[in-house]
């Protein structure tokens, strides 16, 4: 079955508001706090009229990375959250999210910190280290690129 991306928006006139509604089958400390509607975009992922995956972006992101090209440093949009609900996981939702998000978002470069690391190296990300990593690298996170979004620039 096809997913679906479904944007959560903020009620009109509303500068800040939740995202999303609480769910036992999400952590709520990431998806249920009061956030700035002018900053970052939500959206839930369905599979049919099952809600599977929930995703945060950032249009903003440190650009501190040794040898990521410009095209990224200028076009990345940033996965900040992905979580597949948790009688979902094992399913290949979040790839099929991550694919579903790539093609909704062709001129931006799809990038994410190191969270869930085996995930990302399992999609074949490119992977920077950030320019101080070797002074502290306990305070920084690698970050991914996926080599395949954006190709629609040149």
């Amino acid at each position: 079955m096809e997913l679906r991306l479904v944007a959560r928006t903020p009620p009109p006139g509303q500068r800040y508001w939740q995202p999303f509604e609480l769910s036992p089958l999400f952590n709520d400390q990431w998806w249920c706090t009061w956030v700035d509607a002018q900053q970052d975009e939500y959206y839930s992922v369905f599979e049919g009229a099952v809600e599977v995956v929930r995703l945060h972006l950032e249009h903003h992101w440190q650009t501190f990375y040794v040898g990521v090209p410009a095209h990224v440093r200028r076009d990345g949009l940033q996965i900040q959250f992905i979580e597949t609900a948790a009688d979902q996981r094992r399913r290949r939702h979040a790839l099929r999210a991550v694919e579903a998000l790539a093609s909704a978002y062709p001129d931006r470069v799809l990038i994410a910190y190191s969270e869930c690391d085996e995930f990302w190296q399992a999609l074949g990300w490119d992977q920077y280290q950030h320019e101080d990593a070797d002074e502290s690298p306990q305070l920084y996170q690698t970050l991914f690129v996926d080599p395949r979004s954006g190709q629609a620039r040149s």
